[in-house]
């Protein structure tokens, strides 16, 4: 390895717990937006996982641009990444807004590349963020190159499939890149169609001028309510649904849900649950659902059905994310086996096993813990392995975990770290 090479490794160890706090003030960034979204139904968008820039990565790009170590770690504008992925384009634009008024005073103004108004010649199409964020320590400033790359879902599927099967590939022939570029075109077509559709959903049901008669449930009434309460007309499909919860919960009349909606202490108990579950405020659409179940059945009803809400939510972000994830594993397990065991340790061993689904937390302290067998057991069904390849390759897997020095926890004290397992063993 050349002195520079080393030098970065150790300028890059050195940075390390700062670019570990720049991910978690990223993090925090990105919920805090997510919250600020007046209607998660309509304008969804989920981050995937943000991370610092692997080593091998910034060693890559290092050598390609000339930096030293030190403008490696000062220059690249992508040294902590997370990438947002939205239902559509309008989304892209709603979220690019509400990211710039939430950035830190001493970020400054965020750097823009819109590749959706003009794409890349391979016909890449996303938003790209750059900026910095202090992860200093005490009164020391330490500013973070960050980029968050915001696309729509289309966008994100075709940058999936063409990262997968063309850019990763030597020797294509030209005529096939064309036909991504061509593809991408086909997806922009998509993408303003599914925009007239969601236009047409996002269609508001203004309500009358002076209050309807509240003893029988009318979409006049229901709308009117909504206004009243929350300071905007419902769009046109929260007031559908609202009328489909009034049916199928036996409501016949509105008289008591604008009192109920209006108390400080009802909506803060509401998304006080919500919160408990998914990290962000609750909606206005779920709220007038929940009035709804509170007044066919109770305070416990309309709160077991805001927990359901914010699970369902939850999930669907959880399942999104690790699709996401497991789309950058390496395409074979060899290869998987590889990365873990290369002694240059550049492989994200927790970050595998996320993808995979497998990590388990401490029972006393929380700290991540990673069980060799269920890791191996996950990869090999990842990658439709049976019979002995699928044996041998569990073997593999296992001893590769066990050398990677990640936490495997405590054979004798399952569910405890080592960590604990030690300083429970010398209490004892």
């Amino acid at each position: 390895m050349t002195g520079a090479k080393q030098g970065l490794d150790d300028a890059y160890e050195q940075r390390r717990p700062a670019l570990d706090r720049a991910v978690g003030q990223l993090k925090s960034l990105l919920v805090t937006v997510l919250g600020q979204i007046e209607d998660r139904r309509l304008v969804r968008a989920e981050f995937d996982d943000v991370r610092p820039k692997a080593l091998a990565s910034l060693k890559r790009k290092a050598i390609r641009q000339g930096w030293t170590p030190e403008q490696a770690l000062t220059q690249c504008p992508d040294l902590v990444g997370g990438r947002v992925v939205c239902n559509n384009v309008e989304d892209v634009y709603r979220f690019e807004a509400l990211l710039r008024e939430n950035l830190p005073v001493e970020s400054g103004q965020a750097e823009r590349q819109d590749y959706i108004a003009k794409p890349t010649n391979q016909g890449y199409r996303a938003l790209h963020l750059n900026f910095r964020l202090d992860a200093g320590e005490s009164l020391n400033r330490e500013m973070i190159p960050c980029e968050v790359q915001i696309r729509s879902r289309l966008q994100d599927a075709w940058a999936e499939i063409s990262h997968a099967d063309l850019y990763k590939q030597a020797g294509l022939p030209p005529d096939l890149l064309a036909r991504a570029k061509d593809l991408s075109r086909l997806l922009a077509t998509a993408e303003e169609i599914a925009g007239e559709i969601r236009a047409r959903v996002q269609d508001v049901t203004e309500p009358p001028e002076h209050q309807p008669r509240l003893d029988r449930v009318t979409a006049e009434g229901l709308s009117f309510i909504f206004k009243d309460v929350f300071g905007r007309a419902p769009p046109a499909y929260a007031l559908s649904l609202a009328e489909e919860a009034c049916s199928e919960l036996g409501v016949t009349a509105l008289t008591k849900l604008p009192r109920m909606l209006k108390r400080a202490e009802f909506r803060g108990k509401l998304g006080e649950a919500y919160r408990a579950i998914l990290s962000v405020p609750i909606d206005s659409e779920t709220l007038m659902l929940a009035g709804l179940h509170t007044l066919a059945r109770g305070d416990t009803a309309g709160l077991a059905f805001v927990r359901e809400r914010a699970k369902q939510e939850f999930a669907e972000i959880e399942n999104i994310a690790r699709r996401e994830m497991q789309a950058e594993l390496p395409s074979t397990v060899d290869e998987l086996i590889d990365g873990i065991d290369d002694p240059r340790g550049e492989a994200d061993v927790a970050s595998l096993a996320d993808a995979l689904d497998v990590v388990v937390t401490c029972a006393a302290c929380g700290a991540p813990i990673l069980d060799p067998y269920s890791f191996a057991e996950a990869a090999a069904t990842h990658y439709g392995l049976a019979g002995e390849p699928e044996l041998d390759a569990v073997e593999r897997l296992q001893a590769a975990i066990m050398n990677s020095g990640v936490d495997t926890g405590d054979i004798d004290n399952s569910g405890l770290c080592s960590h604990c397992a030690a300083q429970l063993a010398k209490d004892d």
